[in-house]
């Protein structure tokens, strides 16, 4: 009876795992899109492929407002 429920529990604990995981990545790319479609209002100068390299790690790694606030725009 106690080891049929711990294995039902621990069932449900990796559920639970694989749908926080699959949060967090969605939460990670979440402002993708609006992202990308600000990007297509803009003249882009001219760039190598490691300065747009870390461009996007910038971006990856901090949020939109310090970001913005380390280049001066917010």
């Amino acid at each position: 009876m106690i080891a049929s429920e711990r294995a039902k529990l621990q069932q449900r604990m990796t559920e639970l795992d694989v749908a926080e995981k699959a949060a967090r990545e969605a939460q990670r790319d979440a402002g993708r899109g609006v992202f990308l479609a600000a990007l297509d209002k803009v003249k882009i100068g001219a760039m190598d492929r490691a300065q747009a390299r870390g461009l996007a790690a910038a971006i990856g790694r901090l949020d939109a407002v310090e970001l913005l606030r380390r280049i001066g725009d917010a």
